[in-house]
């Protein structure tokens, strides 16, 4: 399967169907965290985002001005599920 290259032009979103506007540099962004292996003593660890992930494929946030409750556990309800599914534990 053949990656589509990343997306370098700050100015439009890389999800227009997803993300409602470009993130701006002051912007608080939510990154969901279900692994319990990437928060050791209350800090999360480097693990818990892969340096090849942001080179290749990006990292997938929620702009926290245009998310509510309703919109995050659509996001993360599917995470939890997937590890359930795979045995996994979850925080």
């Amino acid at each position: 399967m053949q990656q589509k290259p990343p997306h370098l032009d700050e100015s439009t979103s890389a999800s227009p169907g997803l993300s409602p506007s470009p993130v701006q540099d002051r912007e608080a962004l939510l990154r969901p965290i279900v692994d319990p292996d990437h928060i050791h003593q209350g800090r999360i660890q480097p693990s818990a985002v892969q340096l090849k992930d942001l080179t290749q494929r990006g990292l997938s946030v929620q702009q926290r001005e245009h998310s509510n409750r309703q919109e995050l556990k659509a996001v993360i309800h599917p995470m939890l599920d997937r590890r359930t599914a795979a045995g996994k534990s979850s925080l």
